[in-house]
């Protein structure tokens, strides 16, 4: 079975997300299971082939990522943008299908589905289809886009926002978040995996993260932490932000505690394994991940709009606090790294309790055993129009 999975690159989430699919096809399907991801805005016309580059400049300035955000999510939103999405994709879509040939296509990204349904009603063409939500809580109304074989959402909350938005009840499966076998799979012993970073290989750990992008108060906070002496060590990752790595660099052999600074790494996993608690921005894969791991997390800082909800989620399951300033990390630390601490204690039981560690090999064994039937028609790219229509006309029943 050839499986296609779209994506893009408008945050690290999605991108990880679909290599985790990718590697549970694999697992769960065998020799006979051909898996290929593909950035679809590759195939997009500008402005959306530029879809990477918008998202990291709007990560440096988060009032702008807020208003952009609210303002493509309003009610029913993919009834009104959904239409002319699909047209200014179609043609890519249509020769992104013809390069790859699929059995099958999974998407870690909203944006993909307009333009597919465009390709598949107008060569009334049948491809079954299947969303992977990428967030918790009240996701955006792009997520709902009516068409498709099944929804795999994260969580419960998610699971009935979309069924609230119109997506039928009995297509929509809870899986947990979908994050790469690897994370529930440690490979070497802690203290071994420290060793290698020229760490203390019983020290306590710390990971911070400032997604893939770097961004956040993330030098304030390995500055309030690192300046002093304190019985932890940490893992520093800076992602794309070259500079800022190399400004912790510089700092690094002036700091008391251990200090191990990475830019971008592929192997993620070893890092979270080698760690015992995670300062991070609010990113939903990242958390999922540490989940995965059993760590805990402190939220360094939270990106308006989507990833409200997301740490909202993580704060109503016990496994993560928000910081209020960058200084309140070192206090938190202070409690956390301390023989026995209660705070600590709790947290790691609701870690525990909340991981679902194989939703991506759940959610790609689903897949598999469904086969190549397809039970969800294209529908008409304009069929939203008709959810206008028909909402007027019960708004002027009810004025008469």
């Amino acid at each position: 079975m050839k499986v296609l999975i779209l994506t893009t690159d408008a945050g690290g989430g999605h991108r990880s997300v679909a290599r985790a699919l990718a590697a549970s096809f694999e697992e769960a399907g065998g020799a006979g299971c051909d898996v290929r991801v593909v950035d679809f805005a590759g195939y997009a016309p500008f402005p959306l082939s530029r879809t990477r580059e918008m998202h990291r400049f709007m990560m440096h300035h988060p009032a702008l990522y807020s208003a952009f955000y609210d303002a493509t999510n309003a009610r029913d939103g993919w009834v009104i943008n959904g239409p002319a999405v699909g047209l200014a994709m179609e043609a890519g879509m249509r020769r992104l299908l013809c390069e790859h040939q699929p059995d099958v296509v999974v998407t870690t990204h909203p944006l993909a589905s307009p333009s597919l349904v465009s390709v598949l009603h107008r060569h009334r063409a049948r491809l079954p289809y299947y969303t992977v939500v990428t967030d918790f809580g009240r996701v955006h109304t792009f997520w709902a886009y009516p068409f498709g074989e099944l929804w795999f959402a994260p969580c419960e909350e998610t699971a009935g926002h979309l069924v609230r938005s119109g997506i039928p009840a009995e297509r929509v499966v809870i899986t947990g978040y979908a994050v790469h076998p690897r994370f529930a799979r440690r490979s070497r012993p802690a203290a071994e995996l420290r060793r290698e970073l020229g760490l203390e290989p019983d020290r306590f750990t710390v990971l911070v993260i400032g997604g893939a992008e770097g961004v956040g108060p993330l030098e304030e906070v390995v500055t309030a932490i690192a300046s002093a002496p304190g019985p932890w060590q940490l893992i520093v990752i800076a992602g794309r932000n070259e500079a800022l790595r190399e400004r912790l660099e510089a700092q690094r052999a002036t700091w008391p505690v251990p200090v191990h600074v990475d830019g971008l790494v592929d192997d993620m996993p070893s890092r979270m394994h080698a760690a015992d608690l995670l300062l991070s921005k609010g990113g939903p894969a990242t958390l999922s991940e540490a989940l995965t791991c059993g760590l805990p997390a402190f939220l360094t800082s939270v990106l308006p709009g989507q990833e409200e909800h997301d740490a909202r989620h993580f704060e109503r399951l016990g496994v993560a606090r928000r910081l209020a300033e960058p200084g309140e990390a070192r206090l938190l630390l202070q409690e956390m790294a301390a023989p026995g601490s209660p705070t600590r204690q709790e947290m790691l039981a609701n870690v525990h309790r909340a991981a679902r560690p194989l939703a991506s090999v759940e959610i790609a064994q689903r897949i598999l055993s469904r086969g190549t039937a397809v039970t969800a028609p294209p529908i008409p790219p304009l069929a939203g129009l008709r959810v206008l229509h028909n909402r007027a006309l019960r708004q002027r029943s009810r004025a008469r």
